[in-house]
């Protein structure tokens, strides 16, 4: 055995003491508290800690990246167009944007013909109201059809849009309505019909 210091008070008191007898000082430390291993907060050594954050980090940087990854990739494909022509089945679906199939659009202004069955006003709104009749042997599908509203000197006053045939499809020989309306207008005396284009 042999005297130590105490860091406290000073005075001298045995190593193998665990607390200075004057002071009270704490002369010795637990073992586990005084380990040669930095520990981290989980009683596992720190660079244990730093291996398993690193981990963690690096897969949940991967499931960010797969799911904008396929976020992407589903925002891509509905965002796509069908450019195919089903000519073979005797139908023709919707075209590209910035495609022009001018055998299509001639021969769907050969085949479908429309006419304009009623023009009139209620409270709230003024409504064209007309028919779609497909002369052709052909079907289509996705036909738009606009109206010009117009004023007795031919002027436009207000369009308006639909979907005359929609993907239910109007085949040949086949007839549909369709209905037009703007806001209430006086002055609105005709409505001139024209197909619309993607």
């Amino acid at each position: 055995m042999a005297l130590i210091e105490c860091p406290e008070c000073k005075h001298m008191v045995s190593d193998l003491a665990e607390a200075c007898p004057h002071c009270g000082y704490p002369l010795k430390k637990d073992v586990s508290e005084h380990s040669p291993k930095e520990e981290g907060t989980s009683g596992i050594p720190k660079s244990k800690d730093r291996a398993k954050a690193a981990l963690l980090l690096c897969g949940v940087v991967a499931l960010i990246i797969a799911s904008l990854s396929i976020s992407n990739s589903n925002r891509r494909a509905s965002t796509s167009y069908n450019t195919t022509n089903y000519r073979s089945t005797n139908t023709y679906s919707t075209l590209q944007k910035d495609d022009f199939d001018w055998e299509y659009i001639s021969q769907r202004n050969e085949d479908l013909h429309w006419e304009v069955t009623d023009l009139y006003s209620n409270s709230s709104y003024t409504v064209c109201e007309g028919t779609l009749k497909n002369s052709g042997t052909k079907s289509y599908e996705f036909i738009k059809i606009k109206g010009s509203f117009e004023d007795a000197n031919g002027n436009v006053v207000d369009t308006d849009w639909t979907y005359a045939v929609g993907s239910e499809g109007l085949s040949g020989g086949e007839t549909t309505t369709f209905r037009l309306s703007v806001k209430k207008n006086t002055d609105i005396k005709s409505c001139k019909l024209s197909f619309v284009s993607d």
